[in-house]
């Protein structure tokens, strides 16, 4: 059941013996216990429950909550990389002391309302202040301290400057996650991500990747591999060397498809796959993923909202010291929702207004409680049928019989 997020398994006779007599005459029937375990998992839904109701709810508790503030800072446009998919203008722009000022004023002018501040550094690549980064992340824990404000911080990074040198920078700035992406073995990766005065990367990153974990430091690692057609038959290849260096043991892995958000990306290779097409294609990484030692929780995440677009306290703060409320704007000022001199202004937020619940394709759809509505940024920008979907559309019942195979191999590994 998609709304209460339970998952469960019954032999065909049971649904035969118990549940169709109480779906044939609800009203004369009493539930036997498989019934009574359908009813409390919402498997069975009486008929008064107004399920879309319920869901309405959900989602909007989630765009009125304003315990956490969400920033991610750019501390810099500028990036060692010139990967030909990026959805980025890369420009000689960096984020000043007076506007990290600002920002500080801003956790500080909302601290009365937040229990919790997450922080995301991003780029650009944020590794290019490194200097920058301990030195304002130790302001703001100071402030967050000060105000008992819950803090934690994350990094989406190339992983290129994340040598040991810089590994006082993570531990300075309590990053406890990291998103590193590889894009293949290194054949594959070195012709993709490839430094902005050309060389390869692959073996700099793993070398660093491997650094990294024998320093023991509270990292979480996620390797993000972003794949397209032309690059997807590499993945096993991978994985076998990331197993070798026995990184899958430390590191989570996950996919995501190459698209074109936005017009910077010019160098994308025609050879890109739809949702549904993905979706079939993450069944079968999935399975290799358990094959090779990796970690994959199978259980679909319910969700309140997709993500901070339209969110009153997720901002995005580029190295302009612009507001922006999705990733993907970043850089375009034309779309700010605000500016640190000026602050937030969310009646110019486009995505305020959206909601999935305008939508009979999403109204009609049972993933809805797992995606609520799917991505913001190509709703607005890029509508079209299935281009704001998410992969669990289409693949909903191989994930979770792949999920339950596993279930099956951790109690045949038990016995």
């Amino acid at each position: 059941n998609t709304l209460s997020g339970a998952a469960l398994v019954s032999a065909a006779e049971h649904f035969d013996r118990e549940v169709r007599p109480v779906l044939e005459a609800p009203a004369g029937c009493e539930c036997g216990a498989v019934a009574r375990q359908l009813l409390a998992q919402r498997m069975l839904v009486p008929e008064e429950t107004d399920e879309p109701a319920i869901l309405r709810r959900r989602y909007a508790s989630g765009r009125a909550d304003r315990r956490c503030l969400q920033l991610t800072v750019l501390p810099t446009l500028r990036c060692n990389f010139r990967c030909a998919y990026c959805f980025e203008p890369h420009r000689a722009a960096d984020l000043g002391r007076e506007q990290f000022d600002r920002i500080r004023e801003l956790v500080a002018h909302k601290a009365s309302e937040i229990e919790r501040l997450e922080l995301t550094w991003f780029g650009g690549e944020p590794m290019l202040a490194h200097l920058r980064i301990r030195e304002w992340s130790r302001e703001l824990l100071r402030l967050a301290e000060a105000r008992r404000i819950n803090y934690r911080a994350g990094m989406v990074t190339n992983g290129y400057l994340m040598g040991p040198e810089h590994l006082e920078t993570l531990a300075a700035a309590r990053v406890k996650a990291l998103q590193i992406t590889l894009d293949g073995p290194r054949r594959t990766h070195d012709s993709r991500r490839v430094l902005a005065g050309g060389g390869p990367t692959y073996d700099r990153i793993l070398r660093n990747l491997e650094a990294l974990r024998e320093s023991r430091l509270p990292v979480r690692v996620a390797l993000r591999v972003n794949l397209d057609k032309d690059n997807a038959a590499g993945v096993e290849e991978l994985l076998a060397d990331l197993s070798a260096r026995r990184l899958n043991e430390w590191c989570r892995v996950y996919f995501a498809r190459v698209e074109r958000p936005t017009r910077h990306c010019g160098g994308c290779p025609s050879s890109l796959y739809d949702c549904a097409e993905f979706s079939t294609k993450l069944v079968a990484l999935s399975g290799l993923l358990l094959r090779q030692g990796f970690s994959w929780d199978g259980k679909p995440v319910l969700r309140k909202n997709f993500c901070g677009a339209g969110l009153p306290n997720s901002f995005v703060v580029d190295a302009r010291g612009d507001l922006f409320q999705c990733w993907h704007d970043v850089g375009h000022r034309e779309l700010a929702v605000g500016s640190l001199d000026e602050g937030p202004r969310l009646s110019r937020s486009p995505y305020a207004s959206l909601s999935p619940f305008d939508d009979p394709e999403c109204l009609g759809c049972g993933v809805l409680p797992l995606c609520m509505g799917g991505c913001p940024y190509y709703r607005l920008r890029h509508p079209g049928p299935g281009r704001r979907c998410v992969e669990l559309r289409f693949n909903l019942k191989r994930h979770l019989s792949l999920a339950f195979s596993r279930e099956l191999g951790r109690e045949a590994a038990a016995c």
